[in-house]
């Protein structure tokens, strides 16, 4: 079972609408978990979606707020900014699926050229080459779990596969690490670190990073990104596998 993870703000339902109607690109996925938020829903997503012309007989909703509330820190969760709570909620979203291959896929990016992110039980991730975004994404790998980056590529492709037995084996490295449960720990790395200003960390190069720690032969295939402005640019078909469009806001 393959369960895909897509997140949705409440400003970007619009975002999510022209995302989902190239679904088809993204191959072997056997249900959609949709999570809203921050605020509950004052109107039928579902609804929204199918009057889109989006098929949504795979997908279910779901408040942020349920997750949050599932933590200890449900009253300090936007202690460190908007950012950060969002890579908590997708972290917990993860936690909170327990089917054997998820897919986390922010709700603004969508393939152009089909393509699966699992081969079996190996996850196939989309890497941006040779390409460093900020130091701290790579210094909170190695706080959170004490390892260094494992490759010069980048994980921020907006999209994540990870298996569980992957998941459950950073839980447990965490835990042992820190002698916490793995929220309170990466919560209380943050809080020792936060100084009123952005702390800038990747839940995507976290659980990259993590992944190729597990496995270095772990084989990576390049994103090709095509931003709004470069959309009259043609996709170069001998690159199938990694067209990504990041639509207008």
């Amino acid at each position: 079972m393959t369960t895909r993870l897509l997140f949705i703000g409440m400003d970007r339902v619009q975002d999510a609408i022209h995302t989902l109607k190239y679904d088809n690109f993204l191959l072997g996925i056997d249900s959609t978990k949709i999570y809203y938020g921050p605020r509950d829903l004052d109107f039928n997503l579902l609804d929204k979606l199918k009057t889109a012309g989006i098929d949504t007989r795979n997908f279910t909703v779901h408040q942020d707020v349920d997750l949050i509330n599932t933590t200890a820190y449900h009253t300090e969760f936007y202690k460190f900014g908007g950012w950060i709570a969002q890579q908590f909620v997708k972290l917990l979203a993860i936690n909170a699926c327990k089917d054997q291959r998820i897919l986390v896929q922010d709700c603004d990016t969508h393939l152009l050229q089909p393509y699966s992110f699992f081969n079996h039980t190996q996850i196939q991730p989309l890497v941006l080459r040779n390409e460093t975004h900020s130091t701290e994404y790579y210094s909170y790998i190695e706080k959170i779990l004490g390892i260094p980056r494992q490759t010069h590529h980048c994980f921020v492709t907006e999209f994540m596969p990870i298996t569980n037995k992957s998941w459950i084996a950073m839980l447990d490295r965490i835990q042992k690490l820190h002698n916490l449960d793995w929220f309170s720990a990466i919560y209380e790395v943050f809080d020792q670190d936060y100084k009123g200003s952005q702390i800038w960390f990747s839940e995507y190069e976290l659980l990259g990073n993590w992944q190729l720690y597990l496995n270095p032969d772990l084989t990576t295939y390049p994103q090709i990104r095509y931003e709004s402005s470069t959309w009259t640019d043609t996709p170069d078909p001998d690159h199938f596998n990694s067209y990504c469009l990041k639509p207008w806001n």
